[in-house]
C-alpha cells in the first residue's frame, strides 16, 4: 500500500546512523593490542537517530501557526482559531493517521510541532 495521501507529508528518504558514546576505558599502551573491539574504540551504540528527507512545508508546523496567530479565526497569538478551522485540521489529522494506520505504519510522536502544514492546498486536501 503506498503512503501517498493529501494529509500525508511525502517522505522521500530516510536514514537510521547509530548514536555512539565514547570508551575511554583503554588503558592499554601495549602497542601489539591493535585487534581492539570495535565497540571500545569506537563507541558503543546507545541509540539510532532518524534523520528524514521530506517535501517542503511552507506552512510551518501547527504549533507555531497556533503561537503566531496566523490561523484562521486567530485573534492573536495563543488565541483559538475558528471552529472551522479547528475541526478542519482534526479531521485532516484523522484521515492522515488513518491512512498510515492502514498501511501497517505508526507514527510514534503525533504532536503540534510534527504536524506540518501547507500554505496552498494539495490535490485532494480539504
Amino acid at each position: 500500500a503506498s503512503l501517498r495521501h493529501p494529509n500525508v507529508v511525502q517522505t522521500f528518504s530516510y536514514e537510521l546512523v547509530p548514536v555512539t558514546t565514547t570508551s575511554s576505558s583503554n588503558n592499554n599502551t601495549d602497542d601489539d593490542n591493535t585487534d581492539k573491539d570495535d565497540a571500545t574504540r569506537t563507541g558503543d551504540v546507545m541509540m539510532w537517530e532518524a534523520r528524514i528527507v521530506q517535501e517542503y512545508c511552507s506552512g510551518g508546523s501547527l504549533r507555531n501557526a497556533l503561537s503566531s496567530g496566523t490561523l484562521a479565526g486567530q485573534m492573536g497569538p495563543h488565541s483559538c482559531p475558528a471552529t472551522e478551522v479547528s475541526l478542519t485540521i482534526a479531521r485532516d489529522i484523522a484521515a492522515g493517521m488513518y491512512h498510515i494506520h492502514t498501511c501497517n505504519v505508526i507514527h510514534g510522536d503525533l504532536k503540534c510541532c510534527n504536524i506540518l502544514l501547507q500554505s496552498v492546498l494539495r490535490d485532494g486536501a480539504a
